[in-house]
This record gives structure tokens, C-alpha cells and sequence, in this order.
């Protein structure tokens, strides 16, 4: 599925918390997938402060076939931040006041003026609620600002590596940053490459606080002892700053910076605490725990002030940048968020994805469709043989088992097929995907059992096989809730 690029403009003067005015602006923005016919699947992201748009280049994990925000049944947007260097209105655009570029005259931007420019967005693009709000680091940030400011407008949200308030250590580090930009002869220039050495050196102190001490012990040490100088861990930062300084803008270090530092959900609201208590949506705050930046006692404090809010902590050597490389583990917490109870409570019935309709298989549709009070349906029934005539409605049936296994509204697959391995392949995908099985194949569960328990306790997901044992007479229930204390 083809992700397509759009630009949004706002013609109207647009009044910034900090008492400037931006005469219009443009938000570039990149979508994947299709918005449904509620337009009620958009999943908006929110950058970090060097990301952009492209959200498939930084967090491609997410938003795959096998991952929580399949594209085949979510709408992913994500919008390069005002103030930025990637399409949207920043310190290159050209003001269209003077025609010149704005250079070191663009007005100071936080990050309330930043949500409200993609609330006009949100509206532009007829999206009553988005489904998830997701975001880390300056993106988590924004993503916490947002759903303060417009309560109603999501349903999930999903802040990452990301705080309340900017600390007096991350100022700190910002500050270092721009005094290295600022110490650049050139940076009193207007031309868009003012401050790049300055730049350049930015990086290399930023670079000090996203990794911690173990990941440059780890990825950054020497093999020899003999060494005296051009020591890896050096190399290293020279290579992060020309890296950057090769796709990024002084100008727009400079901005998003100080709009981090900005950050203040309390502002003129009463404190953080009570800002944080008008968010509605259910929120999965998630920490990183070598986190030197953005420590886990701000995520904890996310966690204690926002209304039932879950929270989990990702292990990673990687410190700040764990929330940027840890794909696997990002998707596992977040699979499991969505299957808390109560995060679909408006769903008033278990949705069940089944392989096989043999005997058992449609004994269990006859079941459900013939007895009240059970609340659970079938969504989706994958088979193999397309020319089987079969009793039932042609909708109910899909020949490829990712119609299932990558439906974030099949809650439940029951596994009835007889090919063990084949089995045992649909059970082991589901589980990776979040999903609940039950399953009646002995011959799987004879030779898998091992691996599906590490499985289970891995993903933590519920496998069911009472069926399958002592032709089916309900013994393990027995045992686990009648004898356990025996």
C-alpha cells in the first residue's frame, strides 16, 4: 500500500501563545491506508525533534502487516511540525510579509501553537475522533499537549519517552546545544547554511544524552588497548553531527529546541496535575528505563495523574533512543494496551477469527448463532479449498489467514484445523499480534506445548485447549479452579 504525500495551507493569520502571528502557513503531511467510511481508524503521529513526516523511516515496525497499526485497517497520518525543516512553515519558508526567507526572525513556537495548527488539520480532514495518538520524545510531548487541548477528539493515546514538563536537565542540554550553534562565526547569517559547523557540535552533545552509558560501552569500545587517539566513541560523534547537518537545518534546531523547552502542560491551567486529569482518552504512557534524557520518574508522574492510565516500561541498553530502535518490544506493550479491558468496551461482543470449518467448526457457528446470551460472533473463517460448497453465507470466509491474524478488531482466534505445523504457525502469529487462541489440535499442542508456553507468557496472551484433552471433558478447568489448593 503506497503512502502519499499532501500539503495543507491555512491562509488565515494564525496568533501564537507567544503573542506573534504567522500570516498563514502550510503543514506537509504523509498518509498510509484509507480512512473508513466513520473515518473513524486514524492513527496520528508525532514526530521526534529531528524526525518528519515519513513515519515508515523511523518507526516502520509499527505500522506494518504484523504490526499493532496494520495500514489495510488503520489511516496513519503524521504531519511535519511547524517550525520545521521538512515542508511545513519554518524558519526557511519565505515570509510572505517581506518575500524573504525568515530566517532568525521566525517567531518563537511552542508546542500548543504546534497541536493547534494539526487540530485545524484534524477538522480539515473530517476526523470527528482520531483512534490513537502516538508520539515520542518532542513528539510524546505534543501528543500529551493535544489531548489536553481537545479532550474529546481521541480515543487512545500512547505518549513515549516523554514528560509533563521540561526538565531544568533537559533545558540544560538543549541550551548546550545552542550555544554550540550559536559559537559558529556563520550563525548570525541569514543563508540556510548559517550554523552548520555549530550544528555539527549541537549533535554531539545531543548524542550524550539520547544514548546512556552502556550502549557506547557496548557499540562505541575498543578492541585494542594500544589505542592513544581517534578513539570509535569520537569518530562516532563527528559522524552523528555531519549526519545530521547533512539533512537538517541550524535554524530549525534552534526553533524546536526551545519549543521543547517550552513544555509545560500546566501552563496557565493550574498546574501539571490538574492538566493532566481533563485527559479523556486511555492512555498508555511507555518509558524507557536507561532513559538519562526523559527518566522513568516523568513517565511514572504521566502515569499517576492521567485517569486510568497504563504503564509500561520498555528495557533497552539504548537509553533515550530505545523508543526509536526496540520495535519489538514497543509492539508487544502496545498490543497488550489495546487488549486491557475496557479499551473496546464499546465492542458489546467478542469478535472470533476462526481456521477450519470441519465438524467443529461449524458446530461452533451453530453454536453462537443459535444461543442467546453468548457474547462472542465470528467475524472471519479461513479455509483452503475455494471450491467446497459450504452452508453458510460466502462472506463469512477468507482464503488468507492475514485477514485474521491482522484484524485489530478479532479479538479471539480459534485454531481448528488438522495440520499440526500449519497450526501451530497460525497460533504462534497470533499471539505475536495480541490476540487470544483456543485451539482443539492435540498433534500441535504434543509437539509445540513448550513453545507456545514461552509464548504466552512472552506476549501475554491466554492459549486455551480443554477441548483437546480427555475428549474434551473439562478436566483442566476442573483441576485449576476446584483443586488448585488441594
Amino acid at each position: 500500500m503506497p503512502k502519499t504525500e499532501h500539503i495543507f495551507h491555512h491562509p488565515n493569520e494564525f496568533v501564537l501563545e507567544s503573542g506573534g502571528l504567522l500570516p498563514g502557513f502550510q503543514l506537509k503531511y504523509t498518509t498510509l491506508g484509507q480512512l473508513n467510511k466513520e473515518r473513524s481508524n486514524a492513527v496520528w503521529v508525532c514526530h521526534a525533534l529531528t524526525g518528519n513526516s515519513d513515519f515508515t523511516s523511523w518507526w516502520d515496525g509499527l505500522f506494518k502487516e504484523d504490526g499493532p497499526f496494520d495500514p489495510r485497517h488503520y489511516f496513519i497520518i503524521c504531519v511535519n511540525t511547524l517550525g520545521g525543516c521538512y515542508g511545513s512553515t519554518g524558519p526557511l519558508s519565505i515570509n510572505p510579509s517581506s518575500g524573504k526567507a525568515y530566517f532568525h526572525n521566525f517567531p518563537m513556537i511552542t508546542n500548543r501553537d504546534v497541536v493547534a495548527g494539526f487540530d485545524l488539520l484534524r477538522e480539515e480532514l473530517g476526523i470527528r475522533q482520531v483512534h490513537t495518538l502516538i508520539g515520542g520524545s518532542l513528539g510524546g510531548q505534543q501528543a500529551l499537549e493535544w489531548a489536553i487541548q481537545k479532550p474529546e477528539a481521541f480515543i487512545h493515546l500512547i505518549p513515549v519517552a516523554c514528560n509533563a514538563f521540561h526538565s531544568p536537565w533537559g533545558i540544560a542540554f538543549n541550551e548546550a546545544q545552542r550555544m554550540a550553534i550559536a559559537a559558529d562565526a556563520t550563525w548570525k547569517e541569514n543563508d540556510f547554511r548559517a550554523g552548520q559547523e555549530g550544528l555539527k557540535a549541537a549533535r554531539a552533545i545531543g548524542m550524550i544524552s539520547f544514548r546512556s552509558f552502556e550502549a557506547f560501552g557496548e557499540t562505541q569500545g575498543e578492541k585494542s588497548l594500544a589505542k592513544l587517539d581517534d578513539f570509535r566513541a569520537a569518530s562516532y560523534q563527528r559522524y552523528q553531527g555531519l549526519k545530521l547537518a547533512n539533512r537538517f537545518n541550524a535554524f530549525t534546531y534552534w526553533t524546536l529546541t526551545k519549543a521543547m523547552d517550552s513544555h509545560h502542560v500546566g501552563r496557565g491551567r493550574g498546574g501539571a496535575e490538574n492538566a493532566l486529569k481533563a485527559i479523556q482518552a486511555k492512555t498508555l504512557v511507555v518509558g524507557m528505563n536507561s532513559d538519562i534524557l526523559f527518566p522513568l520518574v516523568e513517565q511514572q508522574f504521566l502515569a499517576d495523574f492521567i485517569p486510568d492510565a497504563a504503564f509500561e516500561i520498555v528495557s533497552t541498553p539504548y537509553g533515550h533512543d530505545g523508543f526509536l530502535i526496540e520495535f519489538e518490544r514497543l509492539k508487544v506493550v502496545i498490543r497488550k494496551f489495546f487488549k486491557r479491558k475496557g479499551n473496546f468496551s464499546m465492542k458489546k461482543k467478542l469478535k472470533l477469527g476462526v481456521f477450519g470449518f470441519g465438524c467443529v467448526g461449524q458446530g461452533l457457528y451453530h453454536v453462537l448463532q443459535e444461543t442467546q446470551g453468548i457474547k462472542a460472533e465470528i467475524k472471519k473463517i479461513c479455509v483452503k479449498n475455494k471450491n467446497k460448497s459450504r452452508s453458510i453465507s460466502s462472506e463469512f470466509f477468507t482464503y488468507d489467514k492475514s485477514d485474521i491474524l491482522n484484524d485489530p478488531e478479532i479479538d479471539v482466534v480459534v485454531e481448528l484445523i488438522d495440520d499440526a505445523n500449519a497450526a501451530f504457525d497460525v497460533v504462534k502469529k497470533a499471539l505475536e499480534n495480541g490476540k487470544a487462541v483456543v485451539t482443539a489440535n492435540k498433534k500441535m499442542l504434543a509437539e509445540h506445548l513448550e513453545e507456545i508456553y514461552t509464548l504466552q507468557k512472552k506476549y501475554g496472551r491466554p492459549v486455551l485447549y480443554e477441548g483437546a484433552v480427555c475428549g474434551a471433558i473439562p478436566i483442566i478447568r476442573n483441576l485449576e479452579e476446584y483443586y488448585d489448593n488441594d
